[in-house]
């Protein structure tokens, strides 16, 4: 039987949780300073577990160059990391299945697919790491990728990246979420009715709602859809991106007929930014259909205040709920 230090088994299973993960999540989430009996786990020791780990045939390892569009370590190439089989029976996970996973991934022609892996791996570890900091504003209760996401019913199928629960026992409340990570390679809008298209994804959630698909199926009273773009060029405006997934909403989300922040949008930008510091989710970093940008979740009136948020002087007519009592 392998035996791990218990850093070593949290770092395995954070990248199980994750699927997919680099350095930088994994330092992020697991560095801790040095505390009485136990030893500081830094960025030194994730890299050093994770090629422990790699030697003891506990996990993959792929490569991933950097984008060339930013200038952070151009051209460097990212270590990311999977679950071997052998380190997916020690936490008791089925081996065939995480050897399928390392497989298809590293096929070179399923680039694109590993990069989409990673931005949906940077958002749930944001989640952890707000959690981690402040637990009284944000819990993650549920979080589901991949099978038993799937919205089907009424002649609407849907695939999300993912559908995560939050709680806030500071207000009382808990949002049911489906995410969508964009990586910018799908068009906004297109006349080819087979292409997959933003604007498509808006419509079916809409029809989802109006049709209680999604209520039925997973058995909750509300929910909404937050739309994950690439991140921005210049991290204190809008992308453009961001900017045509905002205006697509306008278009073809028939708001009307949907609580105002049942669609939402986040940079990647924030998301990074989050990582590093998780009080970054409770600024105004997620712009609603409506335009206005808000925490991840409500805040309590207190903390808005404090924080001068704009936000905490919108009446909250003007927000119909899209949280329901935990």
């Amino acid at each position: 039987m392998t035996k791990l230090s218990k850093n070593r088994t949290r770092l395995l299973e954070a990248i199980r949780d994750l699927r997919v993960a680099d350095l930088e999540v994994l330092t992020a989430l697991l560095a801790s300073e040095r505390e009485p009996g136990r030893h500081a786990f830094g960025a030194w020791g994730v890299r050093r577990a994770c090629e422990a780990l790699l030697e003891q045939g506990l996990l993959h390892r792929l490569w991933k160059f950097r984008d060339p569009k930013f200038r952070i370590n151009r051209g460097s190439a990212r270590q990311v990391f999977l679950l071997s089989g052998k380190g997916a029976v020690v936490l008791g996970s089925p081996a065939v299945r995480a050897e399928r996973w390392f497989e298809y991934l590293k096929d070179p022609r399923k680039e694109y697919v590993l990069e989409h892996e990673l931005m949906i791996a940077r958002f749930h570890a944001a989640l952890l790491r707000a959690q981690q900091v402040r637990p009284d504003l944000l819990t993650l209760i549920a979080w589901e990728q991949g099978e038993g996401t799937e919205i089907k019913g009424e002649g609407v199928r849907i695939r999300p990246d993912a559908f995560f629960v939050m709680r806030s026992e500071a207000v009382r409340l808990r949002w049911n979420v489906f995410l969508e990570a964009d990586t910018g390679n799908e068009r906004i809008e297109s006349r080819d009715s087979k292409r997959r298209t933003i604007e498509k994804k808006i419509r079916r959630y809409g029809e989802a709602d109006a049709k209680e698909v999604v209520q039925r199926q997973f058995e909750v009273s509300r929910f909404s859809v937050l739309f994950m773009s690439p991140r921005r060029s210049d991290p204190s405006a809008l992308s453009g991106r961001e900017s045509s997934i905002l205006s697509a909403i306008q278009r073809h989300g028939r708001i009307n007929e949907h609580a105002l922040n049942f669609y939402r949008v986040v940079s990647e930008t924030a998301i990074i930014e989050a990582l590093q510091n998780p009080e970054r989710l409770f600024e105004e970093v997620v712009t609603h259909g409506n335009g206005r940008a808000y925490p991840i979740i409500a805040l309590p009136a207190s903390l808005k205040a404090l924080a001068g948020s704009s936000s905490s002087s919108i009446p909250s007519q003007e927000l119909p709920p899209t949280h329901e009592a935990p």
